[in-house]
């Protein structure tokens, strides 16, 4: 079966909106294979971080992730705030993680002389296995039950603006 244009547009248009490329002008100037080669780099990104971790974890090691690239440090703090492009790369990082019971914790350093910062990338154990609602929120453990009833919103886990409209929601 051959896809037709309207197919082929609506996959420009899913990738562009998880890129955060919105007005029309951006899209009809965006590069469709600068946009890949983007989220490629993301992924790669995330996918080292999980398996340093994993790495490290089994070997009997704090897992510690090292990020001094400007670039992907800018990344992962727009991921952490839900507002990166490709965020759904990071809300899965966070959600697999939180399923092996394990909280991912970005720390920023420094030389303490202003010369140079990076971001320290952990994990801490959790009791309970985290899992995240499909809306963003995180179901609360018992303990977390007792003390406040309603569901934590974790910034990094906000849908993507692509999602929104597949799943027919507008929150604008």
């Amino acid at each position: 079966m051959t896809k037709t244009l309207g197919d082929k547009l609506a996959e420009t248009l899913a990738a562009l909106e998880a890129a955060k490329i919105k007005s029309l002008e951006e899209q009809a100037a965006a590069d469709l294979a600068k946009v890949e080669r983007d989220r490629a780099r993301r992924k790669s990104l995330v996918d080292v971080i999980k398996d340093e971790m994993v790495k490290q974890i089994e070997k009997g090691k704090v897992p510690l992730v090292k990020v001094s690239n400007h670039d992907q440090m800018e990344w992962v703090r727009a991921a952490e705030q839900g507002k990166a492009a490709f965020q759904e790369l990071w809300r899965s990082l966070v959600a697999e993680l939180g399923q092996e019971k394990l909280d991912l914790q970005v720390i920023e350093a420094h030389d303490g002389m202003g010369m140079e910062s990076w971001l320290n990338i952990t994990v801490v154990p959790r009791p309970h296995k985290i899992v995240y609602r499909s809306d963003g929120t995180r179901e609360p453990t018992g303990a977390e039950i007792e003390m406040d009833p309603r569901p934590v919103v974790s910034a990094r886990m906000r849908p993507t603006r692509t999602r929104e409209i597949r799943d027919g929601l507008d929150l604008s």
